[in-house]
């Protein structure tokens, strides 16, 4: 045990006592060298409190198996009290050795190194996993065993039995009382909350709180109690692997199985009557009887002590100190107290019964009638008391058992405690099993050049499958070719305010404008063809003989709404056009001179931003009054980019009405920088440096910011596009500055992606610094000193090795890659935001290879946006009308020699979440999903899924115990058929449960059709077995099972569509059952390869067999014999890789001309494999295999290799992952003529994780290596960790061969990607490349693994 002194905040020693200021004078035997180590800017003394460390030797305390251990107390000094086990026991030994564990408390003597031993317990049962302490002044420990629970001190004990296994070989000289309820502490991690209270998550996801009772003294626990509460989580929150207290008042239950979730505990205050007096019954319970009850019942302690001089609110008015004070811990101490307004009133004077749930209400007040409730319903009282409802229900309502003693459940609390569930992380782990398939946007809709990828996650009731994309893709609803459209807007006509003058202008237009359809379409076109406006909901064009005055013979620079959405506003490059509805009421034309043109322009009301040809930005007001806009004087120079945003900072008060706040400009000169102005003003009050070369972090100049140094940069880029958004943050507090989300585009196509954060100056402040702020407080900016905007990194590119990659075709004419001619050309807005479509908030960026930044969680996530292959977006615009609600429309466009524009209306798929690493989509199944195969015939996935069912006493194992114990179950698996896209569940086949049958492996096979030639007929296969044990009597069996998908057409509920059904068409059990389970299959030329095994009675261990399918049965052709155990089976066309659990990789290859299966090579090492899989590169292929050291090799077959021996596979590469590789799935890569057919290796992991594993060419693979080995050395990483040495292969035994490094990192590649642009041609400089040249094949890296 390593003990490390350190004074505490609230201990009783003195800044200048002895052990403090001279640590080493009673240590000179262990300290005596005088070249002390410390810490890189610490302090000559020691002022800091902490001691040197030293180790103590647990072994010679006799203290062995170390299980457990906590602080205690109520002592003086340090005290710790270890559970452990110095004789194990096991099993099969319980009726011989049963209470093993024990608990030794030791005092730790910090000044003099000694640790004796002041109290110790024995006899504990095996299985105790947890302890935890007591607070003063009872003290002790609680020891959690599956079984009990007991409490020990240096003089008392207590017990509680949850079930009878606890007394099932002895009591261990411990008197157990009896819970009310049968349940088992299997995997539960106890939390403490107040007082003696402990918080218990039980795996099938109830909860339970344990109390105490104390004797009349309140220092003596006397008994243990245990009362179920009810924490409602959402349906895939799974059981607590781990709790943990955030605060006073919030709980993190962290799941493995299931998702994780933050929950809000709300205690239960104190009883008080109508009119704000305390309860006479409740001052004269603790008075008279003098009994405490702090732990089990908190509650009745409130009452019981309850003091009438205290000045108590009434029920009307409580007081919300608890829940404010739960605010400030979960996010920060500056949460701002409610004010006493009416509003606040209201919503702070929930009665109990809203509170805890309680009996509905009455238009009339409820009475309170009296409740007698006796002494052996209340423990801790000795007498009757009398009591209402409310009190009835707080002491009674605890446990369900006391519904039988005259109390109704319903309406009561469930606990003292009420849990409110606040938010819920999702999980994808553990990954069982995984399939790809091609991407379904809806039942009947298939992308088959798209690829999603479906998971099989999560265990018990908490199983689930899940559809993950790297990509968005939205649902098309309609496309209408459009060959010259660039850019597309939506605008709300004036209609809505007309309909009614007399509506309020704040709260309720506003409404109704958020509910509102768009009015109008605007299209500009490309080669001098104008502008196209749609109307109506039907987005017709407009007759003859209607007036319109949009300019519809030039380009269009941008349209916008203003004055409440009630004018409409059109800029071209010569005017700038105020209209309602289709009528001009007003025509501003540039004021520019020298023939410049409007090329950019930013529209919000009522701001219009306008950039001409020569850089300058000029700005226009509208006045709401008059209904006009005029130029303002000011004007910026030399503006590439601006956008307009509303003031993040708010100016003291709290004020959260966006229609309120300040609207603020934002703008980007050619020299790099951000900066902020001040509207209509014009005011520059931030200033950040070198915006363009992506630095880790934006600081206002003035603030002391060192700028970097641009001076090596051949070209500097310039900021083509930006747009700022506020990220949505449920909890944020009225008076804190918004977050904001800044995403530009450079005109080198790289995206920037930001978070603005709020910077605290912590250091004192000099007499010239705090003249200088009142002075900048006087200019107004001082606030905005405190602004900064983190960079968040990505992996998201918009071009390759060229930057024409993110170019259109009329781009391209320019011939300009530096896109300096684009300055001075037309250009439209490529950032759009979301607006809440499709539920998402976030921004869509229109390019080459479109992306879409999603807000969630106050974390911006990228991703990329497809609409078909190869399909670029020009222009996105929001859209709502009664064929599309809250949908996108956007100019796609594909062409590569000319333009190929198309005007398609999206919708964004439902159910997506956009808060996770990749858009997720989730289906709760209810059960363990142990595989998932994908039937591309019909579209649906089949599932082998289990759940938890009791044995059936035929099965029982001979002396089993009766009782009260929980029920012994077992796995009862089934197949499942889902539907396509939904994943509902369409028919199941059940297994012979009674018999113990499980599913272990799942195919979808292509088998040889007897009747018709050359053809191959889909199937379901699934292998199983039977746990009958190892004897030759009743050893374990197996069976192959043959389904077949139909069709049905007029399903009950799915009239007028088609559905389908699973049918068993062949089991090996009408025949024979098969020696041996069966523990994977596959197909192999159109016949079907089975691994079966092993068997007592087996030779060798497991086999394999080919089976043939002929006449609706399957007959066996050929064997071969195997090692210990086959865990994975693949093959590619008449090759076939096995891997084993102990003997490694073998490569066969089958012989159908003599239907024989020959062995190639094998791997000569031991080696536990988990997963096995081909990787093909041309003409070549490698064998791949993950380890049970989280390891992954590349085995290669080359008899021509000097290396070659006599059927041994050599090994090219190695890898440690980290992580468990249960399967890999091989899947096509994108054709290259010079490289020919490829594959790469997608798989899960155990830990919720994705990868993939391609093969690259030489020339790449030696650009990417020099640069890995760079990135080594040239940037720090993550706590200091060396990636070399993580990535080193980590053997089980002694290594007996070379390390094979030839693998890639594309986790620290990536990370070039995250470096600002200066750096990163410093680095290609040193490797003697260019920046492009490593984009590129970095570009071709991500592209290749990427699922979209």
């Amino acid at each position: 045990m390593v003990v490390i002194p350190f004074k505490h905040k609230g201990s009783d020693l003195e800044e200048d006592d002895e052990i403090l200021t001279q640590p080493n004078k009673k240590f000179k035997s262990e300290s005596a060298s005088s070249n002390t180590v410390t810490r890189l800017g610490a302090p000559s003394d020691n002022k800091l409190g902490i001691l040197p460390t030293y180790v103590v030797d647990l072994d010679e305390a006799g203290i062995k198996h170390v299980v457990d251990f906590t602080f205690l107390d109520g002592y003086y000094e340090p005290t710790i009290s270890f559970l452990h086990e110095n004789s194990r026991t096991w099993a099969g030994r319980l009726a011989v050795s049963n209470f093993t564990g024990m608990i030794t408390t030791v005092s730790l003597n910090i000044s003099q190194r000694r640790q004796p031993i002041i109290w110790s317990a024995s006899k504990l049962p095996h299985n105790s996993r947890h302890i935890v302490a007591l607070p003063a002044p009872a003290g002790g420990v609680v020891v959690v065993s599956s079984n009990a629970l007991i409490y020990r001190n240096h003089e008392q004990k207590c017990a509680l039995k949850l079930n009878e296994y606890a007394i099932a070989a002895g009591d261990g000289g411990n008197r157990f009382d009896t819970a009310g309820d049968i349940i088992c502490f299997d995997t539960v991690h106890p939390v403490r909350l107040e007082g003696y209270q402990m918080l218990f998550s039980l795996v099938t996801g109830e909860s339970y709180i344990m109390g105490v009772q104390l004797d009349t003294d309140g220092n003596t626990i006397k008994a243990l109690t245990l009362d179920l509460v009810d924490v409602k989580l959402s349906p895939s929150g799974g059981f607590a692997s781990i709790m943990c207290r955030v605060g006073d008042s919030y709980l993190f239950l962290g799941s493995r199985l299931g998702d994780s979730s933050l929950v809000k505990m709300i205690k239960r205050s104190k009883e008080v009557d109508d009119e704000g007096d305390v309860s006479e019954h409740g001052q004269s319970n603790g008075v008279e009887n003098g009994s405490s009850s702090q732990g089990a019942d908190p509650v009745k302690q409130e009452v019981n002590d309850s003091l009438p001089s205290a000045p108590v609110k009434s029920e009307a008015e409580p007081s919300s100190k608890e829940e404010d004070s739960s605010e400030d811990e979960l996010y920060g101490n500056d949460a701002p107290k409610p004010a006493g307004g009416p509003e606040m009133k209201e919503e702070n004077s929930d009665s109990d019964d809203d509170l805890y749930g309680g009996a509905p209400t009455t238009d009339a007040a409820p009475t309170r009638e009296a409740t007698t409730v006796k002494a052996e319903q209340a423990p801790a009282m000795n007498a009757e008391v009398e009591m209402d409802d409310e009190d009835a229900a707080m002491y009674l309502g605890l446990n369900p058992r006391n519904a039988a003693n005259g109390l109704s459940k319903e309406g009561m609390p469930d606990g003292f405690y009420r849990f409110e569930l606040c938010d819920t992380l999702t999980n994808i782990g553990p990954i069982g099993d995984f399939s790809l398939c091609s991407h379904r946007s809806s039942m009947d809709e298939v992308k088959k050049d798209s690829v999603e990828l479906v998971t099989a996650s999560g265990g018990l009731q908490y199983g689930k499958l899940g559809v993950l994309q790297r990509s968005l893709n939205p649902v098309v609803m309609t496309a209408v070719p459009l060959p010259d459209a660039q850019a597309v807007w939506t605008v709300f006509g004036p209609t809505a305010k007309a309909a009614d003058e007399d509506m309020e202008e704040d709260g309720n237009e506003e409404e109704e404008q958020s509910a509102g359809m768009h009015a109008y379409m605007v299209i500009s076109q490309g080669n001098d063809k104008g502008t196209i406006v749609l109307k109506g909901r039907e987005l017709e064009e407009f007759d003859e003989d209607e007036q319109v005055d949009f300019e519809v013979d030039a380009k269009t620079v941008c349209v916008g709404n203003i004055f409440g959405n009630q004018r409409i506003v059109q800029v071209t490059p010569w005017n700038v056009y105020v209209l309602n509805g289709p009528r001009k009421e007003q025509e501003l034309p540039v004021v520019a001179g020298n023939g410049l043109q409007i090329v950019a322009a930013y529209i919000r009301d009522p701001y219009i931003a306008l950039i001409l040809q020569d850089g300058r930005l000029n700005l226009l007001v509208g006045d709401a009054s008059s209904m006009q806009v005029n130029y303002v004087s000011h004007e910026i120079h030399n503006i590439t980019a601006a956008c307009f945003f509303l003031d993040p900072i708010p100016d003291g008060e709290a004020n959260d009405d966006p229609q309120q706040r300040d609207v603020m400009l934002a703008a980007a000169p050619r020299n790099g920088h951000f900066q902020l102005y001040t509207l209509p003003s014009l005011e520059l009050v931030y200033d950040a440096a070198d915006f363009v070369l992506a630095p880790p972090l934006l600081v206002e100049e003035r603030s002391g910011a060192v700028a970097l140094d641009p001076a090596d940069l051949p070209e500097v880029p310039f900021i083509l596009d930006m747009c700022i958004e506020p990220i949505p943050f449920p909890h944020k507090k009225e008076c804190d500055a918004d977050i904001l989300c800044l995403v530009a585009i450079t005109s080198s196509a790289d995206i920037l992606l930001y978070k603005s954060f709020e910077f605290c100056e912590t250091q004192q402040m000099t007499a010239l610094e705090a003249e200088k702020q009142e002075e900048d407080a006087k200019k107004a900016v001082r606030k905005w000193s405190k602004l900064r905007f983190k960079k968040v990194n990505h992996e998201i590119m918009l071009r390759g090795e060229e930057v024409f990659d993110d170019f259109f075709v009329d781009e391209l004419e320019l011939e300009d890659p530096t896109r300096e001619a684009t300055l001075k050309t037309l250009r439209t807005s490529r950032l759009m935001p979301l607006g809440g479509a499709g539920g998402l908030e976030g921004v869509l960026i229109a390019a080459r290879q479109p992306a879409v930044v999603l807000f969630g969680r106050g974390l911006p996530r990228i991703h990329p946006w497809k609409l078909d292959r190869g399909e670029g977006v020009r222009s996105a615009a929001r859209f709502n009308n009664l064929q599309c609600k809250d949908g996108i429309v956007c100019i796609a466009d594909k062409g590569r020699d000319r333009a190929k524009g198309v005007l398609k209306i999206c919708n964004i798929p439902e159910g997506i979440s956009g808060d996770t690493p990749w858009p997720l989509r989730t289906k709760h199944v209810g059960m363990t999903v142990h595989h998932v195969a994908f039937h591309a015939a019909t579209g649906c996935h089949v599932l082998v899924v289990s759940s938890q069912q009791e044995i059936e006493d035929e099965r029982k194992p001979e002396g089993t115990l009766e009782g009260a114990i929980p029920p012994l179950t077992e796995e009862k698996y089934e197949v499942q058929l889902r539907a396509p896209y939904s994943m509902e569940l369409l028919d199941s086949y059940e297994f012979d449960f009674a018999n113990g049958e499980k599913a272990l492996c799942l195919q979808v096979v292509h088998l040889k059709n007897t009747r018709v030639k050359d053809s191959l007929l889909p199937f379901v296969a699934v292998g199983t077995g039977f746990q009958n044990g190892e004897s030759e009597t009743s050893r374990a069996t197996g069976r192959i099972y043959v389904f077949e998908v139909t069709t049905v057409v007029g399903e009950e509920g799915y009239e007028g569509r088609t559905s389908f059904k699973i049918k068993k068409i062949f089991t090996s059990a009408d025949i024979q059952d098969i020696k041996a389970p069966v523990s994977a299959l596959c197909q192999l030329e159109g016949y079907l390869l089975v691994a079966q095994g092993p068997n007592p009675g087996m030779i060798g261990g497991s086999k394999l067999y080919v089976y043939e399918w002929v006449d609706e049965k399957l007959v066996g052709r050929a064997f071969f014999d195997a090692h210990l155990y086959i865990t994975t089976l693949k093959t590619v066309k008449f090759f076939i890789v096995f891997g084993d659990i102990r003997h490694s990789v073998h490569l066969l290859r089958w012989r159908e001309d003599i239907r024989m299966l020959q062995l190639l090579a094998k791997d000569a090492l031991p080696l536990s494999v988990y997963a096995a899989e081909f990787v093909v590169m041309g003409s070549n292929f490698g064998l791949l295999a993950s380890d049970e050291q989280k390891n992954v090799q590349v085995f290669v077959f080359n008899p021509n290799s000097p290396e070659y021996r006599r059927q041994q596979l050599i090994c090219r590469a190695d890898l440690h992952v980290g992580s468990h590789i249960n399967k890999f799935i091989r899947w096509p890569l994108p054709f290259r003529p010079t490289l020919g057919v490829r594959t790469a290796a997608h798989y899960t992991t155990l830990d919720g994780g994705i990868g993939a594993i391609i093969p690259i060419p030489e020339q790449s693979y030696r650009r990417l290596l020099a640069l890995q080995n760079l990135l080594v050395t040239a940037m720090p990483h993550y706590a200091g960790l060396n990636p070399r040495s993580w990535r080193l292969y980590k053997p089980a035994m002694c290594m007996k061969r070379r390390y094979a490094k030839n693998f890639l990192d594309g986790n620290l590649l990536g990370r070039y990607l995250h470096l600002d642009l200066a750096l990163q041609m410093q680095l290609s400089s040193a490797l003697n490349q260019t920046r492009e040249a490593i984009l590129g094949d970095l570009y071709e890296l991500l592209m290749s693994t990427m699922i979209t």
